[in-house]
């Protein structure tokens, strides 16, 4: 079957009309051909499939290499032994999902071959062709990265918070403190002859003295170093929002 464009209404963008191109000939069974193959080979993306038990099917080169491991060694293998043990005890609950919703998506943390977490967002869904049975398109991204630029850009945010903070105290602080040293240098003035007050005052001057060095420093910080990020979140953990996000609404 071929398909063309009829002429129709104009679409119009945020920068005008939108141009329509022309289909033709366009072969439906495209999906089954060896350019399809090829694209999904060549896609970036995590793309595999998988039957209803979690029993991968396929995988293509992207999401095998984000494993550190090459798609062959995954063909067979259950998802669930490639997510983290924190998480594996909710794969079942995704099966359930899927099978009863025909189509999931959230977040997995998954383990390379290398022990280090990655953090996929996926958004799969449940086929079914005649004579063959049911099995599941997995499509994901690699969104690690993401989430730690995130988390660090909060932290920064944070950060800054508590130096403006730190500033304004010192500001706050600093004429009340003034006024303390120069009455303690007043009072030793008037009391010389009694050596131990002047030696209490004294230790009061040293005191507002090194409350002044650290009013001082208050005041000048600009920048605070941050924690180490290199972990994920702890609350990046496997679920399903097709069912979470219509409970929340």
């Amino acid at each position: 079957m071929n398909f063309r464009y009829a002429r129709r209404r104009d679409v119009f963008g945020a920068n005008g009309p939108i141009r329509r191109g022309r289909v033709v000939d366009y072969d439906p069974d495209l999906e089954n051909s060896e350019r399809y193959r090829a694209l999904v080979e060549a896609s970036r993306a995590l793309i595999c499939v998988h039957d209803l038990d979690g029993n991968l099917l396929s995988v293509n080169p992207a999401a095998a290499k984000c494993l550190g491991y090459t798609p062959s060694d995954l063909i067979g293998t259950n998802l669930r032994d490639l997510l983290s043990p924190s998480v594996r005890d909710l794969f079942d609950d995704y099966l359930n999902r899927i099978r009863d919703m025909e189509a999931d998506e959230g977040l997995m943390r998954v383990v390379t071959r290398s022990g280090e977490e990655r953090l996929w967002a996926y958004c799969n869904v449940r086929a079914k062709e005649a004579d063959r049975p049911a099995y599941i398109l997995g499509h994901a991204q690699d969104i690690t990265e993401l989430k730690r630029a995130e988390l660090v850009a909060r932290e920064a945010k944070a950060l800054r918070s508590v130096a403006e903070l730190a500033r304004a105290a010192a500001h706050e602080i600093n004429n009340p403190l003034a006024i303390i040293v120069g009455q303690l240098e007043m009072l030793k003035r008037s009391m010389v002859d009694n050596e131990d007050a002047v030696a209490r005052i004294d230790i009061a001057s040293e005191a507002a003295r090194r409350i002044t060095a650290i009013v001082s420093r208050m005041a000048s910080i600009t920048r605070l170093k941050r924690a180490d990020v290199s972990a994920l979140p702890p609350m990046l953990d496997l679920r399903g929002s097709s069912r979470e996000g219509e409970s929340r609404t």
